[in-house]
């Protein structure tokens, strides 16, 4: 089913909550809000490319050596991200449990212990190395009857003309429904839900957010500051005393404008050369019958480019000489 996420309602939900936060906490989130803290490259794993089971137990390191807990609690999503047009993979789960190692953890998940609302992801947050995979523990019955679901709605926006004031006025409704991981509606308010859009990507930030509002899940609470600015040094231009006529200046200038024409004329006669070589090799190279025509093509092809490469005092290829 498609199901598309027209309500901004979880961005309302995260501003009424951060309204309720002490001062310090808003500092740090209006850091994060500017510079991405978590986004360290030097953060992410080697992208994952083995097969995603249910059950799959996943760290993502939020801080040098810090990681926290997350579980694959399903591979049989049926709801279409219109946005993204795509159906997402998995439904993926965080919880308030850090770890200094990248081992399974020693605590239970507890599904009471949720960092955040559950998401809608896809390959690209395993195999892009947000997360890693340590191992897995097979769905318990709770789990498997975990009351979960995805919000999705609209915003129905309704003018009418008022008689009295004689002006047009505007009403907009939001409507919200629910569906299930099956990507069927349900008629009530589950107890943990999300947003039927896949997420990648955004998931990392909203960990950051997650963990600053949560001080306690990290021994010395999420540790973010803002970059210092770098003094930069004054450089000093050191004028030679000799300084050179203006004819002397301009006549130089005229002998590198000339060596630049020529050397630019060379270079693209090269190219040019290249490209028509490496093109009729592409042609040849289709229409080979046999592995001796083939390995006798590529030789033609390789002389012709170190040839060229001479003719053009190896400009065209880089060597180490």
């Amino acid at each position: 089913m498609f199901f598309t996420q027209q309500i901004d309602y979880f961005t309302k939900q995260y501003l009424e909550t951060y309204e309720t936060q002490p001062k310090e906490i808003k500092k740090k989130l209006d850091i994060l809000s500017k510079k991405l803290n978590l986004l360290d490259k030097g953060l992410f794993f080697k992208g994952y490319d083995g097969e995603i089971r249910e059950g799959d137990i996943f760290v993502v390191q939020v801080q040098k050596g810090c990681y926290i807990y997350g579980k694959v609690l399903s591979t049989s999503v049926n709801i279409m991200d219109k946005d993204n047009q795509r159906k997402p993979d998995y439904v993926i789960l965080f919880y308030k449990i850090a770890t200094n190692d990248v081992k399974m953890p020693d605590k239970p998940l507890d599904l009471n212990n949720l960092l955040m609302r559950p998401y809608l992801t896809i390959g690209y947050f395993f195999n892009s190395g947000f997360a890693k995979v340590i191992g897995n523990i097979p769905l318990s019955e709770e789990e498997r009857n975990f009351d979960i679901g995805f919000l999705y709605g609209c915003s129905v926006t309704s003018s009418k003309f008022d008689e009295e004031t004689k002006e047009m006025k505007t009403t907009k409704k939001e409507i919200k429904d629910y569906c299930n991981i099956e990507g069927d509606k349900i008629n009530y308010v589950p107890k943990y839900y999300g947003s039927t859009k896949s997420e990648g990507l955004g998931i990392i930030y909203d960990i950051a957010r997650a963990l600053i509002m949560n001080p306690d899940v990290l021994d010395d609470g999420y540790v973010i500051e803002e970059k210092k600015k770098l003094k930069r040094k004054k450089k000093t231009i050191k004028i030679n005393k000799e300084i050179s006529s203006i004819e002397e200046i301009v006549n130089l200038m005229k002998e590198f404008h000339e060596f630049n024409e020529t050397l630019n004329r060379n270079i693209k006669k090269n190219i040019e050369s290249f490209r028509l070589c490496s093109y009729e090799f592409d042609f040849n190279a289709r229409a080979w019958k046999t592995k001796e025509d083939f390995l006798k093509i590529v030789k033609e092809y390789v002389v012709e480019l170190n040839n060229l490469n001479e003719d053009s005092d190896y400009q065209l290829i880089e060597t180490n000489g």
